[in-house]
């Protein structure tokens, strides 16, 4: 076990103005209904973000957290944070590390690490991915790209959550890459259908590290991590690195959600679109997993393309965001656009996609998270006239920016986003949003960027953000 170095909280002031407003849509429709419309909110930071992750010799870096309690009255949050300890002076191998965190109604002082960082995924290349078990046991389960430099292939670990004990490894696959998504859903039962808690994961398959043809593989496994249908393919090879796919369990389905550029297999692609699919299991035990595509989402621009996509599901309605803007042939100085859509539980289009933000200079993927708040889209931008190399202001807020644009249920975007500063932000991962209950209305964010001590190594941060409702949309 590693344990974290304790890492002085970061002073950080709101500049919260007014951006670009982003287009609103009308309430969706669709075989769901329709969606009620809901009051628009306004973002504010608690306080200041706060280093939660941090150590001594190596970078904490491309982190992801999962809501274990959200609390609520008197009663605090508990969130799991993994981060990928890398780099560094401390000679060990990169892994990924576990935290659990108590979050309180006072920010920052109830918050506090009650279980410190400690070894969760040996020999990791690349971020781990965190997903909590839809049953009991209560069950905490993480994937990564484990690579010992003789094979990579995808892992998983299962921890116990009510003792905070971990299992054995299970490999997922005898060879793998990146691990691209990783949920909790249902369990493959009899005949293909889909019976009691398991789990879906995705990863890139490469002939050899950085080289093509660079293929998405899936899998299916039951509640103790076992492969039961798969591993198959979700996507066409092509040129490294491939398509990104990203997977949301509905309650009856697996979806899953692939920006396309080119499409070299017309079977589950559509060129220049974003590709909802649904996930069918073999009927027979061992068999493979089939993609059948449901609603093909096109980039709205003649030139431009859709970036990878994020999907995520909650109250009877899917959500997928992705963005849109110049081939990476084009270079990547122009302004994208984030577009969203949402979805009934199997796939199909409700309403029109919308319009998140315009015009926007997105330095990292964009991610989204779902909840009776709403939902959250979360990016990482530089500084405007910043050139991306090196500079002494990479360790001050307001080198990059966190932003969040928060969705009404109902498809309306409020009015302007919240803009986090932050030190220079690590862009390996988005940084994530998620609804706590301890202070209703709020949400907590993470990301990683730079340490503003100069000697010290990248830290994971968060902050809480809190909505105060504004007005009602009409």
């Amino acid at each position: 076990m590693h344990r974290a170095v304790a890492v002085p909280f970061a002073i950080v002031v709101c500049a919260c103005g007014s951006s670009q407003p982003a287009g609103a849509g009308a309430a969706g429709t669709g075989s769901g209904g329709t969606i009620s419309a809901q009051p628009t909110c306004s973002l504010s930071l608690a306080g200041p973000p706060i280093p939660i992750v941090g150590f001594a010799d190596r970078q904490a870096t491309a982190p992801s957290m999962l809501v274990l309690d959200p609390g609520g009255g008197d009663e605090a949050a508990s969130i799991a944070i993994q981060v990928f300890a890398n780099a560094g002076d401390s000679g060990l191998p990169d892994d990924i590390e576990i935290a659990r965190a108590r979050v309180g109604p006072t920010w920052p002082d109830d918050v506090s690490l009650d279980e410190p960082p400690q070894l969760l995924g040996e020999f990791a290349l690349g971020p781990g991915y965190l997903a909590h078990s839809l049953g009991a046991p209560p069950t905490l389960a993480l994937a990564w790209h484990r690579d010992n430099a003789e094979v990579g292939r995808p892992q998983l670990r299962l921890l116990d959550l009510a003792r905070w004990e971990e299992g054995a490894d299970v490999e997922v696959a005898p060879s793998g890459d990146a691990i691209y998504s990783f949920v909790a859903g249902g369990a493959v039962g009899s005949g293909g259908t889909w019976d009691g808690d398991g789990y879906a994961v995705a990863w890139r398959d490469v002939g050899a590290p950085g080289a093509g043809p660079a293929r998405p593989f899936g899998a299916l496994l039951d509640a103790d991590g076992a492969v039961v249908r798969g591993p198959s393919p979700l996507a066409p090879g092509e040129s490294y690195p491939g398509r990104a796919p990203s997977i949301a369990w509905t309650g009856s389905s697996y979806l899953v959600a692939t920006a396309y550029d080119d499409c070299t297999d017309g079977s589950t692609c559509e060129p220049r679109s974003v590709v909802v699919a649904s996930m069918i299991a073999s009927p027979d035990e061992g068999g493979g997993i089939e993609l059948r595509p449901v609603t093909a989402l096109p980039a709205t621009d003649a030139d431009a393309v859709p970036g990878s996509a994020s999907i995520a599901w909650f109250g009877g309605t899917a959500w997928v965001v992705w963005t849109e803007g110049p081939s990476a042939d084009a270079g990547a100085a122009g302004a994208r656009t984030v577009r969203m859509a949402m979805l009934d539980g199997a796939g199909r289009l409700l309403g029109t996609p919308v319009v998140v933000a315009a015009g926007s200079h997105p330095r990292s993927r964009v991610a989204l998270s779902a909840g009776d708040a709403g939902v959250l889209v979360t990016w990482a931008e530089d500084a405007p006239g910043s050139d991306g190399g090196p500079s002494p202001s990479d360790l001050l807020p307001g080198a990059s920016f966190v932003v969040v644009q928060r969705v009404g249920l109902d498809g309306s975007v409020d009015p302007s986003p919240l803009r986090i500063p932050s030190t220079l932000v690590d862009d390996y991962v988005p940084p994530s949003a998620t609804a706590i209950a301890s202070s209703p209305g709020s949400a907590l964010v993470l990301w990683a960027g730079r340490s503003t001590v100069p000697a010290n190594f990248d830290v994971t941060y968060l902050a809480r953000i809190d909505c105060a409702a504004a007005s009602v949309a009409r």
